[in-house]
C-alpha cells in the first residue's frame, strides 16, 4: 500500500479557528512522536495565514507499510481529529474529513488482507489516541502555542516544546518516545 507523503492542510476560516487548527496540527505531531511511528518522519508543521489551506503537517513515509506502519499512521491522521473535539468540545467533521477518509483507506486495506474490522480496528486505535491525547495534552497545547506564535516550526522545534511538557515516564530513543503505558480500562472508558 502506497502511504501519503505528507498530510494535507486543514482550512482556516477565522482568527478562532487558527487556534483549533493549532491544536489539530500539534496533536498531529505529538503521536506522530509518542506512538510507535518508524515509518513516519514529520519535518515541519504550520498554520500560516493566507489562501484556503493555512494549516498542516508535512511528513514523509515509508513507500510500503506493513500493519503496524498502517496502524501507527491511522493514529496520527486521527490524532487531529480527537484534540479538535476534546479543545473545543465538539468535533469538527470539515476540519479532518480528509484524515477520516485517509483512515478510512488504510484500515479497509488492512481489513482485505487480514480479515479484521475496520470498525474494531478503528476503535482500538481511537481508544489509544485518546490516551495518548490525555496523558500528554499540556504537551499538545504547548506545540500548539508555538505554531500559534510562530506559524511554521521545524520538527526539531516542535520535539523541544514538546520535551518540556512530556512526564519523564516516557523514555526518548535516538529522538523518539517509548509509548507510554496503557492506562486502566475504567479510566480508558471515560467519554471525551
Amino acid at each position: 500500500m502506497n502511504a501519503v507523503g505528507s498530510f494535507p492542510p486543514v482550512p482556516v476560516r477565522a482568527a478562532d479557528e487558527r487556534s483549533r487548527t493549532a491544536v489539530h496540527e500539534a496533536a498531529h505531531f505529538v503521536v506522530a512522536e509518542l506512538y510507535p511511528c518508524p515509518d513516519l518522519e514529520v519535518h515541519a508543521i504550520s498554520v500560516l495565514e493566507g489562501g484556503p489551506f493555512a494549516g498542516g503537517l508535512v511528513a514523509s513515509a515509508a513507500e510500503e507499510l506493513d500493519r503496524a506502519g498502517i496502524r501507527s499512521l491511522a493514529a496520527v491522521l486521527l490524532a487531529g481529529f480527537e484534540a479538535e473535539w476534546r479543545f473545543a468540545g465538539t468535533p469538527s467533521f470539515p476540519n479532518a474529513i480528509t484524515d477520516l477518509r485517509q483512515v478510512y483507506v488504510l484500515l479497509a486495506h488492512l481489513s482485505r488482507h487480514d480479515g479484521t474490522h475496520i470498525e474494531d480496528v478503528w476503535r482500538d486505535i481511537q481508544a489509544r489516541v485518546r490516551r495518548i491525547l490525555l496523558r500528554h495534552w499540556d504537551g499538545v497545547l504547548e506545540v500548539s502555542r508555538l505554531l500559534l506564535r510562530e506559524g511554521l516550526v521545524t520538527s526539531g522545534e516542535a520535539r523541544r516544546a514538546l520535551r518540556h511538557r512530556v512526564p519523564g515516564s516516557v523514555l526518548y530513543r535516538d529522538g523518539l518516545a517509548l509509548p507510554p503505558p496503557l492506562l486502566p480500562k475504567a479510566t480508558a472508558a471515560r467519554r471525551w
